[in-house]
């Protein structure tokens, strides 16, 4: 029987940090042990406090850098607020991401930004963005050492910003001592765990779940002695996808995560990886996204002669409200599916399963204290809700809604069954056109189906009461009026009515987060403007002429 979970985060740190087999390689920095890095902290939080003075409030833009990961755990060591600012998104201008970080810091009433070199530069060149920035270092202060702070700090991430404004999330050491404590139980990391993630630290998934669970497992209470721990930059992936498969197969890695389409570009990429092997790898956890069962069999596929097994694959639900992890497929647990009548669901939120509907992909059963259910009843779709130990009840700027008895209403759309939990959409994925309600995702996968449309770059938006698609071409010679006729073809046959128009973009302009989300919003005000410079051409018209 495991014995109590420590209280902080710090409690956990701390114990991981006692093992002396323990390392980290973030970057291209050379590799640290844990209790280097804990001592880097401490020194790091120190000199914070030296010049900041006692709890300031301090903005970061996290990257897999060392010297950048003993700052955060020193800035929560010392009991500091630690606000970590997003990077910049997919079509962001240097301008604007300069004036979302001024709004960002100017909302939390930070003293200070904290970067790496690279950054500085960029911001720099922008402008000001209200508080002093400062390259991350490890220095000693001057003066007398003092103790440690007697409260731990927090952390403020913000929301991933698919729909409107990002939201500030505020989270002190204990709550996410309880949601790293959930994740580590279902993972069960062992004695000699390798961990490797291409995921930004800017992102739950990435800091959350890869990095400072992977630093707590070490802790006596998990047993994961001997834990190593790889990150690898994002930009390395997005660049090079192919990256990431050989970078678990050199280091034999036991565990890693990866929103959907990380898998996607990893098979369109595969014949780059060369010889690999992925015979160690134990869990795959796979959220961020609503998680398609075709991408997990043709993954499973392409990688099983690398000596990947399926059941290493672990469909997750998790959101920045819960600290991060909701659900999880627990490894060793083969994942599962179901067919639902698509009609009855789209129309009437009902879950009637079927042996030809579209299929769902189960998230697995919640963990720790997580509570879930949903709204609607046996039977019927409903809005996921959420509460436990890890879930705010409120963000930085506004309260959260909260229902009478304490629930947190997630905006996604799911239902709860013996084998885990089913989510089918956000609320913002649905589009009403005509008076009926369209799946926008599910008509963005077919659209991404057509030959002359980059994978996974297109959008499908509601405009004037009509269905408009957005597109990257795959390359520059395709036929964008044959190209067009497809999409408007495939969405017919799916949604019963073609797009008024589709509105080809010039490739790599489609706004994403920065782990790769697409922002539905902001892709379609980005091409509203006549003048639209991310925009090719535009085939078909309102009146439906060419």
């Amino acid at each position: 029987m495991r014995e109590r979970a420590a209280e902080t985060l710090i409690d956990l740190l701390d114990d991981g940090a006692s093992d002396g087999r323990a390392t980290l390689k973030a970057g291209t920095g050379e590799r640290i042990s844990f209790g280097d890095l804990w001592r880097a902290a401490d020194v790091a939080g120190h000199a914070l406090r030296h010049q900041y003075g006692d709890s300031a409030v301090l903005a970061g833009i996290l990257t897999p850098a060392p010297e950048c990961i003993a700052t955060l755990l020193g800035a929560l060591r010392w009991g500091h607020e630690f606000v970590s600012l997003p990077l910049p998104a997919r079509g962001m201008s240097s301008d604007h991401y300069a004036g979302q970080i001024r709004a960002l810091i100017r909302s939390a009433g930070c003293a200070g930004l904290l970067v790496e070199d690279t950054y500085l530069s960029l911001l720099a060149g922008v402008g000001d963005v209200g508080v002093p920035a400062q390259a991350y270092e490890i220095s000693s202060a001057p003066g007398s050492r003092a103790v440690a702070h007697p409260r731990a700090g927090t952390l403020v991430q913000f929301t991933s910003g698919t729909v409107g404004t990002p939201k500030g999330i505020r989270l002190d050491c204990a709550m996410l001592a309880a949601n790293i404590s959930a994740i580590l139980d279902v993972i069960e990391p062992r004695p000699g765990a390798t961990a490797f993630s291409w995921l930004p630290l800017s992102h739950d998934m990435g800091l959350v779940g890869m990095l400072l669970s992977s630093l707590c497992a070490p802790a006596r209470r998990f047993g994961a002695r001997g834990t190593q721990v790889f990150l690898m930059r994002p930009e390395k992936f997005l660049s090079d996808p192919a990256s990431w498969v050989s970078g678990l197969s050199e280091v034999g890695a036991t565990v890693t995560a990866t929103p959907n389409f990380g898998l996607d570009l990893a098979v369109r990429r595969s014949q780059r990886v060369g010889s690999a092997e992925l015979g160690r790898l134990q869990a795959c956890i796979i959220g961020g996204e609503r998680v398609r069962p075709t991408t997990l069999r043709t993954f499973a596929a392409t990688f099983a002669g690398s000596g990947l097994r399926e059941i290493a694959l672990c469909p997750a639900y998790g959101l920045a409200e819960a600290g991060l992890a909701v659900s999880i497929t627990r490894p060793e647990v083969m994942w599962s599916s179901r067919r639902v009548d698509r009609d009855q669901l789209v129309d009437e939120s009902r879950w009637r399963e079927t042996d030809t509907g579209v299929e769902f992909v189960s998230n697995g059963l919640p963990i720790g204290s997580v509570e879930v259910c949903t709204e609607g009843g046996p039977g019927h779709v409903g809005t996921v809700l959420i509460r436990g130990g890890s879930v705010i009840d409120s963000y930085t700027s506004a309260p959260v809604a909260l229902t009478a008895d304490g629930w947190l209403r997630t905006g996604d759309d799911g239902v709860l069954c013996s084998d885990g939990l089913y989510v089918t959409g956000r609320h913002d994925d649905r589009l009403v056109v005509r008076g009926r309600n369209l799946d926008a995702v599910e008509l963005e996968q077919a659209v991404s189906a057509v030959p002359d449309v980059r994978p996974g770059a297109c959008a499908v938006v509601e405009e004037g009461g009509a269905l408009v698609v957005l597109a990257e071409p795959r390359s520059s010679s395709a036929d964008l009026y044959a190209g067009a006729r497809s999409i408007r073809k495939a969405v017919s046959q799916l949604a019963g009515l073609a797009p008024s128009r589709v509105v080809w973009i010039t490739p790599g302009s489609l706004a994403k987060t920065p782990s790769g989300k697409l922002r539905r919003r902001a892709a379609q005000e980005g091409i509203s403007a006549a003048d639209s410079p991310v925009v090719l051409d535009v085939v078909f018209r309102l009146d439906g002429s060419s």
